[in-house]
């Protein structure tokens, strides 16, 4: 927790003196604005999150809505980035030890996010390139493999999930389960291995599978990968 100092304001002493006669001062004179000038929004800043990394102190805010502006304990801003309405949260994504900001934007999809890594060397913070489409990641027990999950259409009945892990800064794309329920459409669990950025098929299972589990599609998905993520490994 963020302490703030309170400051000391000095209450006047009453003295029995006599007072000068007031003086006029000169009326200042009023500059006219311009158009533009008039037309122009004040900016909003809001306060997010803080914390202390390494020793370091930093401050999340964002600047009417949609910039992101990162600032260090002396106030100079160290990060800035555009993105659509959400907000930031500092976090250890990579269990690393040292927090990350984590962006989680407002979105029909849910929990699409960017992710921004902190950089010991640069005292900074480095944006992971194309994490955005890998929404609610969730990291497979103590290793560097996250797998994702979103909706892919039919009412949620449609849906992907992608098995990746982080390299400089950069994501890498290294397996794929499509769910696909919708009578309009082949119906079945397709398994894929990303080789070389393509998707080749391994495994096919019915739709059906994913009623054996508890939490249903989820259970599946997260039964499978953390049983045979490694068999996707390059």
């Amino acid at each position: 927790m963020v302490q703030g100092c309170a400051s000391e304001v000095q209450q006047p002493t009453s003295k029995s003196t006599v007072q000068p006669e007031p003086t006029v001062s000169p009326v200042p004179t009023v500059q006219e604005s311009s158009p533009e000038q008039e037309s122009q929004p004040a900016s909003i800043e809001t306060y997010f999150d803080s914390c202390t990394i390494e020793g370091r102190k930093f401050k999340l805010h964002m600047v009417n809505e949609q910039l992101l502006n990162v600032t260090n304990a002396l106030g100079d801003t160290i990060l800035t980035d555009t993105l659509d309405d959400g907000y930031p949260e500092f976090q250890d994504f990579d269990g690393d030890g040292k927090k990350d900001i984590r962006y989680f934007y407002f979105s029909n999809v849910p929990d699409v996010q960017e992710l921004f890594l902190y950089h010991s060397k640069n005292q900074n913070f480095i944006k992971v390139k194309d994490f955005a489409d890998y929404p609610a990641p969730i990291r497979i027990g103590q290793t560097p493999y996250y797998y994702s999950y979103h909706r892919s259409g039919c009412a949620d009945i449609d849906w992907d999930s992608d098995l990746f892990h982080l390299k400089n800064y950069e994501t890498i794309h290294l397996g794929n389960i499509t769910g696909l329920g919708c009578e309009d459409s082949p119906q079945g669990v397709f398994i894929y291995k990303i080789v070389k950025t393509k998707p080749i098929e391994i495994e096919k299972h019915p739709i059906e599978v994913i009623d054996q589990y508890e939490d249903y599609k989820w259970g599946f998905i997260k039964a499978y990968w953390n049983k045979h993520y490694k068999k996707f490994l390059p």
